[in-house]
């Protein structure tokens, strides 16, 4: 992780952290200190999303249910309306409700207000692990395109996804999530239910109203889920 307080770069490789002191001066962005700061309640937004990533958890919410921590890197100005319900319009109404009620923190103020947006939207998404198998990446691309599957009805243009809600049969309407950097993002759907990529074609994927998949045999099913690691 890189902190532009020290300037450091620190490496987690093994069980001693390696700390890499950076030359040049201290570095400050607003939005990133509000992110970071703690609130009353001993929370900061950083706590379920690291670095403007996620924990990979799922948290049982009384009012909501369980819910997989999004991921928030990878352009999220471009992805509103927030939330698994979409019940955020823009990050103004998270902060508004999130921020400032859930997490004790009071209204948040101008500066606060314009900072953590443009911060968070530099962050780039996790890169993509590189392809075991081309032939198999390339065939699942086929695949994820076809209309037979209409995977891309709901995941397409850069961020993969049309921001819409819908109900794909788990359970009620829901945020089409980006799928940019899905390989590293389990367990997957808004409850976690599914530990793998490939559990997620299963009994907890909504079958065929969440894509048309469930005439694909075993092979096929690698193929996609070697594709959209890729992604």
């Amino acid at each position: 992780m890189f902190y532009p307080e020290v300037p450091a770069l620190v490496i987690h490789g093994s069980l001693v952290p390696r700390t890499v002191i950076l030359p040049g001066g201290l570095g400050y962005d607003a939005g990133r200190t509000v992110f970071h700061a703690t609130t009353p309640v001993g929370l900061a937004c950083a706590s379920c999303h690291p670095e403007g990533r996620d924990d990979g958890l799922v948290w049982d919410f009384a009012e909501l249910g369980k819910r997989r921590t999004q991921n928030l890197s990878g352009g999220i100005l471009s992805r509103a309306p927030y939330h698994w319900s979409g019940d955020m319009t823009d990050l103004h109404v998270l902060m508004d409700d999130v921020f400032a009620n859930r997490m004790a923190a009071g209204a948040a103020t101008r500066s606060q207000q314009l900072s953590l947006g443009p911060w968070l939207d530099r962050l780039p998404a996790p890169l993509a692990a590189p392809a075991a198998d081309p032939a198999a990446v390339g065939r699942g691309k086929i695949l994820f395109e076809s209309a037979a599957l209409a995977c891309v009805t709901c995941h397409s243009g850069q961020a993969l996804t049309t921001n819409e809600l819908k109900n794909v049969g788990t359970g009620g309407m829901f945020k089409v999530p980006s799928l940019v950097g899905v390989g590293g993002r389990a367990p997957y759907m808004h409850d976690g239910c599914a530990a793998t990529l490939l559990d997620r074609f299963g009994s907890c994927g909504g079958s065929d109203a969440h894509g048309v998949t469930s005439q694909l045999g075993a092979a096929q099913l690698a193929d996609l889920v070697a594709f959209l690691e890729t992604l």
